[in-house]
């Protein structure tokens, strides 16, 4: 039933110049938040988007059901018009079904080969369609504890996700109530009040996959959407300093935890608005980082550890992703020691300062 071949591989030379798609009563069926159509032409378009060169004539046969409408503006590579019967395969036509629910970033080829992808039988399989889905909507660039706790996570959510009327984008924005509240536990200054905020971020933390997952399973990403996923994260590393200063603050000495807590926002606020504006360029460990890791990718490259090995370029990459430092956040809180999450976000402040300083000079 279900063929796992990579999606990702080279297509062949030989394309067909036509796609006949077979529509029956699969193609009103919802898989992963799409019906099998849109999903089919969707997948089609995405292929042909990559290189220009592809056919784009996508002919559709409904076979015993009426016509279903779909928006032509999200396949707007592709030519399409229903006939009343397909042509016979051959090498140039590629007929296929709406029981296939393709893969993300598949090729023509692949499609016409039925390789990658899984095959709709029943209704029953449409639970395992999505899990098979769900399973690709991780990055390359996720880091141990996204891939063992947050992502099991928030691939529950998000199955649930795509069957609401709601936007990834607006998914994004809604989320930040999380950290708001985390915010709140964090300034009430007691164990409780700490170990409950940590929690809360970290589960911001989990959560703010669902907005990716979504957007890829329905082809949905943006520029406005990645951009807006990075002012949410940055914004949720600053209310996490700033409240634990204030939590803080009833310590002895308090001021003290206060002014570091202002400091570390301040520092790392400003080193990432500025820093993200540039384009990420690490061509031998991109696959590494995520856009939005210019600050990451920046700080590999004035302190040498971009040029010392890729062993080590991928220890530093994991252990400086927010997924990792939230969960380590959460283990500080547990064990009584909140200042220490202050202490590591200023030093991450403090280190980035010096670096920018000390490249501001060499480059004068």
């Amino acid at each position: 039933m279900e063929s796992m071949a990579d999606p990702a591989r080279a297509h062949s030379s030989t394309e067909c110049r036509l796609i006949g798609i077979r529509a029956d009563e699969t193609a009103g069926w919802r898989c992963g938040g799409l019906r099998q159509i849109d999903r089919l032409l969707l997948a089609l378009n995405e292929a042909v988007s990559r290189n220009e060169e592809l056919p784009c004539a996508v002919q559709i046969c409904w076979s015993g059901i009426a016509p279903i409408a779909f928006d032509a503006r999200r396949v707007h590579h592709l030519q399409i018009e229903s006939v009343a019967e397909l042509p016979s395969p051959s090498e140039d036509v590629a007929i296929l079904t709406t029981h296939l629910v393709p893969p993300r970033r598949v090729t023509v080829q692949q499609l016409r080969e039925r390789t990658p992808g899984f095959l709709l039988e029943t209704k029953s399989d449409l639970a395992a369609a999505e899990k098979f889905l769900l399973a690709q909507t991780g990055k390359r660039q996720d880091g141990f504890v996204s891939r063992l706790l947050n992502r099991p996570i928030s691939r529950v959510v998000t199955r649930v996700l795509v069957r609401l009327p709601i936007s990834p984008n607006q998914w994004t924005i809604g989320l930040m109530i999380v950290p708001l509240l985390g915010a709140l536990f964090l300034m009430w200054g007691d164990y409780a009040g700490f170990v409950l905020g940590a929690l809360l971020f970290q589960l911001h933390s989990a959560l703010d996959g669902c907005d990716g997952e979504m957007a890829r399973l329905l082809y949905a990403e943006s520029p406005r959407g990645r951009w807006l996923d990075g002012i949410c994260d940055r914004l949720t590393t600053l209310l996490y300093a700033v409240s634990l200063g204030l939590g803080l603050s009833s310590y002895p000495h308090g001021w003290l935890y206060l002014s570091e807590g202002i400091a570390a926002a301040l520092l790392i606020g400003v080193a990432e608005t500025w820093l993200t504006r540039a384009p990420l360029q690490l061509a031998d460990d991109e696959a590494q980082f995520n856009q939005g890791d210019q600050m990451k990718v920046w700080m590999m490259k004035e302190t040498g550890l971009a040029s010392a090995g890729g062993k080590l370029a991928a220890l530093f990459s994991q252990i400086t992703k927010r997924d990792f430092f939230n969960f380590g956040f959460l283990l500080l809180a547990l064990l009584g020691w909140p200042q220490g999450i202050l202490h590591i976000l200023a030093i991450c402040g403090i280190a980035i300062a010096v670096v920018a300083v000390k490249s501001a000079i060499a480059s004068k």
